[in-house]
């Protein structure tokens, strides 16, 4: 039995489309599944941080209802040392489009609060990292 040459296209491109249409599908259950398990993973992880924060908070808490206010401070003080390291690559990973203000709000006070209550970090690397999230201002206000 011989084909045709026009059927046999037809079978080739009909094959071709079943194929890519497979590969897609399989594409983007593949890419669904990625997503889903990123997003869980960083869902996962703001709970490990809240659990984390909660109980630094709990033991500073209880350092203060015990009169060791110098060791509650000191935890306190380090949880917001840890914020700043984290904060200070902000403006580099988020586009300037998507920055939030608040966020700068929220730096403003912790600038006002270390201008008050100053604290510096024996390693000169980490305090300079600190010292750059102090200085983020929301783009549109002028640098001083």
């Amino acid at each position: 039995m011989v084909i045709s040459p026009l059927r046999l296209t037809l079978v080739v491109v009909a094959a071709a489309v079943v194929a890519a249409t497979a590969a897609a599908a399989a594409g983007y259950a593949a890419a669904r599944s990625q997503l889903r398990d990123a997003t869980l993973f960083f869902v996962s992880m703001s709970y490990l941080i809240d659990g984390s924060n909660a109980a630094l908070d709990a033991h500073a808490l209880r350092a203060i209802r015990a009169g060791d206010s110098a060791k509650g401070t000191s935890i306190l003080e380090a949880k917001i040392d840890q914020s700043l390291l984290h904060l200070a690559d902000y403006e580099a990973m988020m586009p300037r489009d998507l920055r939030d203000r608040s966020l700068y709000d929220d730096i403003s006070v912790i600038r006002a609060y270390r201008a008050d209550n100053p604290r510096a970090n024996s390693n000169p690397e980490v305090q300079a990292t600190i010292d750059r999230a102090l200085n983020l201002r929301f783009p549109a206000e002028e640098h001083p």
